[in-house]
């Protein structure tokens, strides 16, 4: 710019010189006569002069405004949003040059905290669509504006209602209250709740909040939704397994210490009384130990303290030696129990040993547990998974299991006959070991069952779960 200034003023400086020159020869040679109809001549020169000088002056004028216009351009672009454009013909030395410059880094700031904003907004969307809580933001007019996955599946909506005034969307009437007290008395709300879904009832806690702007007034309200369903089922498990744990802790401690006190009070001078309450003190102290014990491996399972040891297994091998800790049970009860496989293979899996003949014992003894005198037993083994596997069946003629009930039977404590199992002495956590410990073998469990007319567990095991 400063180059065209000067090329300007130097070429009107010329001309105007020129022009004078010319002014000058011509009235000194008109007034002297030396040249005719000089009045003409002079006419002329002052009409190319003015010509040539208006045709200068708009030739730099043009190239002058160029960047201006440039600029200007720019300015409109970035106006709408255009942040990627650039001014680059303007040259160091000229005076609008550092506009341009300026311009060019507004619009570089521009795109980068455009940028920034486009990113920081995306984080923000999916953070809100997939954050664990339910959200939902209602503006000052009554509108829904923002809501997650979250929230619609909790209400059960089939579209998210944006633009829909709240009272007319399908809210518990419960929450519609709750929105309307915010918006009115303009203060935070928690409440818990309960919200139908299909068959199941959800637990949720809620918090509605108004959200003001900088001078107090009220913009909207913004509802958070917290699913605590699971929360409260293990709020109720370990409630009830304080209670079941209480239960079976104070039966036998009360007969120890019932017969224990009558021994005392003379009965243990009659011999006959002596030994029959000594053998019940025995049989519940054995119960008492029982139960402590399936506690503390429980609690090892579930809390992951112990380690497999990996080693190949013959499952008829651990079936044998399940069916000689069980043999006098059985003939107890006069139960059959029969083996219906090829007692001449080897069913061999990799599997820890103890913790697999713990599963088949704990089946087995629930079987003959549930199963009435002259019950039958079958124990199975069948490929499974083209091979890759073994499933091992153990089937009763017992009692059977209630439909209802088979979605429970392996919680802990869990009793299908609560009167028959404690008078046999069972700790009701036999089946939850069992599943945990399948678990941990990377099995299956599953069992099938018709109310009177037995029941059948079965349990799917790799021949090499660590490659499976």
């Amino acid at each position: 710019m400063n180059k065209l200034f000067s090329r300007l003023t130097i070429s009107i400086i010329v001309i105007i010189g020129l022009t004078l020159f010319f002014l000058g020869y011509f009235i000194w040679a008109t007034v002297l006569h030396i040249v005719p109809d000089g009045g003409n001549y002079l006419l002329i020169g002052f009409s190319t002069a003015f010509v040539i000088l208006s045709f200068l002056v708009y030739h730099f004028v043009r190239r002058a405004l160029k960047p201006i216009n440039e600029v200007s351009s720019l300015i409109k672009d970035l106006s709408e949003g255009h942040y990627w454009r650039r001014v680059h013909s303007v040259e160091a030395d000229s005076l609008l040059y550092g506009l341009t410059s300026f311009t060019n880094n507004l619009a570089q700031h521009l795109q980068r905290t455009t940028e920034r904003q486009f990113i920081n907004e995306n984080r923000f969307r999916a953070l809100i669509r997939y954050m664990g809580s339910g959200l939902l933001f209602i503006n000052q007019k009554g509108k829904i504006e923002i809501t997650n996955e979250k929230v619609i599946d909790l209400l059960q909506w089939e579209e998210n209602y944006h633009d829909v005034l709240y009272y007319e969307a399908p809210f518990p009437k419960q929450i519609i209250n709750l929105i309307q007290e915010t918006l009115m008395e303009d203060k935070e709300i928690k409440q818990h709740i309960t919200l139908e879904s299909d068959l199941n009832l959800i637990e949720v806690d809620l918090s509605i909040a108004p959200v003001n702007d900088v001078e107090g007034k009220i913009k909207g309200v913004i509802i958070l939704f917290h699913d605590i369903t699971n929360l409260k089922k293990l709020e109720k498990i370990r409630a009830d397994f304080v209670a079941n744990v209480s239960h079976e802790l104070k039966t036998p401690l009360t007969s120890i210490k019932g017969f224990s006190e009558t021994l005392l009070e003379g009965a243990m001078y009659s011999e006959e009384h002596l030994k029959k309450f000594l053998e019940i003190i025995r049989l519940e102290s054995d119960r008492l130990h029982r139960l402590i014990q399936d506690l503390l491996h429980l609690s090892h399972i579930e809390q992951r303290k112990f380690q497999l040891k990996w080693e190949d297994v013959d499952i008829h091998n651990v079936i044998q030696n399940v069916l000689l800790l069980v043999d006098k049970k059985a003939d107890e009860k006069h139960i059959l129990i029969e083996a219906d496989y090829d007692l001449s293979q080897a069913y061999i899996i990799k599997a820890d040993s103890d913790r697999f003949q713990q599963m088949i014992l704990n089946l087995v003894s629930n079987a003959i547990q549930y199963t009435p005198e002259q019950g039958k037993i079958t124990i199975s083994i069948q490929p499974w998974k083209n091979g890759k596997g073994y499933k091992v069946s153990v089937e009763d003629t017992g009692i059977g299991i209630k439909t209802s009930e088979l979605p429970r039977i392996f919680e802990r404590f869990y009793r299908i006959d609560k009167a028959r199992s404690r008078s046999s002495g069972g700790t009701g956590l036999g089946l939850a070991i069992v599943k945990h410990l399948i678990e941990a073998h990377h099995g299956e469990i599953k069992v099938s069952s018709k109310e009177g007319q037995g029941s059948k567990f079965n349990l799917f095991l790799h021949i090499d779960p660590q490659t499976d």
